[in-house]
């Protein structure tokens, strides 16, 4: 099922298409991830431009294991890089349920656009942040 982490999610991501400024897929995939951890988006907001994400000027120190494979994530999607290959994402020891599920979306952002979420159940999964 394609849906938001929580509420706290949908908020910062519809923000940020409420602001217009993005239209490229990939970005709004990577930016989908980024959003989903309320720790990795207090560290990667301002390393976002309208055109570029700087992945590279991240501090890691701290971040949830969760955390971290959203970003790695985002950066696989974004630059079309492979950190997260198909045999760590069907490792449930190396990515949670709730990373792979929040992956998937993300992936099918890039593939169809943000419409897949407003065709989705629109309750969201509560999960701490």
């Amino acid at each position: 099922m394609l849906q938001y982490r929580n509420i706290s999610h949908e908020e910062r991501f519809q923000e940020l298409l409420k602001s217009g400024r993005w239209e490229d897929r990939t970005m709004l995939a990577a930016l989908f991830l980024l959003t989903a951890d309320k720790n990795l988006w207090l560290r990667m907001q301002f390393r976002i431009t309208d055109i570029v994400i700087r992945f590279n000027d991240v501090k890691l120190t701290g971040i949830s294991e969760t955390g971290y494979c959203l970003l790695c994530g985002a950066k696989d999607l974004y630059f079309g890089s492979k950190k997260l290959c198909m045999n760590d994402l069907s490792d449930a020891n190396i990515v949670n349920t709730e990373a792979f599920e929040l992956i998937i979306t993300a992936i099918a952002i890039k593939r169809y656009g943000t419409g897949v979420l407003s065709q989705t159940n629109r309750e969201t999964v509560v999960s701490a942040e």
